[in-house]
């Protein structure tokens, strides 16, 4: 009777911790940017993790980027999914892009053990820096080259949106010109902030911007990304970063690999079009879990919600 009792007051405790095996107290802190697909992303981790027992903490949408990261770097934050291109120019500020996307990666994981954090991945989700413009001016210049020699031949006035950490970056504005030859003027560069620059060349206000090709804002305003016909913008990839401090748990790993080995650009997309457009988010998000098998999986050791 003693031993039944012992063993049911063990149930009960493993229940109240919400997964036996996991360290009491521990919680698994999630966090992104307010960027939607960095939202969207958050929110499968979130719930994924939550599904297989973790005490997870929703810090999902925090802010900017530079936000995110200072509280990833400090330990407030455990996991964050960006990309790589972002992480090696943006957070460990090289200016020199990699275009290799395993030797990017290694090359990342050098720089941050020293912040005692790892990067997971490359997946195949990709996104680059681009040239968005009207559908009209699209339609006359197609390519990058295209607006060079547009601009050089029909109108050197042309105009041109910049948020301000893509001014002066070698992948940003200031490589672009070196690599096609392009001659804005001083007073037709126009800095502000990335939704600003899109909504400048949808108002008129400049006659193309540099954007990311996976916008969704892009796709919204009915703007379009011209051709990078000389490869000058380098692709990025989707990786995971996480706090060494929970890395030697092999199942959260597996769980955070399968999430991104279900993630593609067409995936993500689609994805993120009916998040934003449903009035039941949070069902789409489950959906997209239940459909892609990520509820039901099963790693050595897992653990089980109860």
């Amino acid at each position: 009777m003693k031993v039944m009792r012992i063993g049911v007051a063990l149930v009960l405790l493993c229940v109240s911790l919400a997964a036996c095996g996991k360290e009491p107290g521990v919680a698994v802190v999630v966090g992104s940017s307010d960027d939607i697909d960095q939202v969207v992303i958050g929110q499968l981790t979130v719930m994924m993790l939550e599904e297989y027992g973790y005490d997870v903490v929703d810090r999902v949408g925090m802010g900017s980027m530079d936000g995110v990261r200072s509280a990833f770097e400090s330990g407030r934050v455990d996991i964050l999914w960006a990309y790589s291109g972002d992480v090696w120019q943006d957070m460990l500020e090289h200016d020199q892009p990699i275009k290799d996307s395993e030797t990017l990666l290694r090359r990342i994981n050098e720089d941050e053990a020293a912040n005692g954090l790892t990067w997971l991945g490359p997946w195949t989700q990709t996104r680059s820096a681009t040239i968005v413009t009207s559908p009209t001016l699209a339609s006359t210049t197609y390519s990058i080259s295209g607006l060079a020699s547009y601009m050089s031949s029909v109108d050197p006035s042309t105009s041109v949106c910049v948020p301000e950490g893509m001014m002066g970056a070698v992948s940003g504005l200031s490589g672009l010109i070196k690599v096609y030859g392009m001659d804005f003027l001083a007073e037709a560069i126009i800095t502000t902030d990335q939704e600003g620059a899109y909504n400048g060349v949808a108002e008129g206000t400049c006659d193309c911007a540099l954007g990311y090709t996976d916008s969704l804002q892009v796709r919204q305003l009915g703007l379009v990304s011209l051709v990078d016909n000389l490869g000058f913008f380098p692709v990025s990839y989707i990786v995971v970063g996480v706090n060494q401090r929970i890395l030697d748990d092999p199942d959260l790993t597996y769980y955070l690999e399968a999430l991104g080995d279900s993630l593609s650009y067409e995936t993500l997309d689609d994805l993120v079009d009916d998040y934003v457009s449903s009035d039941e988010s949070d069902l789409v998000l489950k959906t997209f879990l239940r459909n892609n098998d990520l509820l039901s999986l099963s790693p050595e050791n897992a653990v089980t919600a109860e």
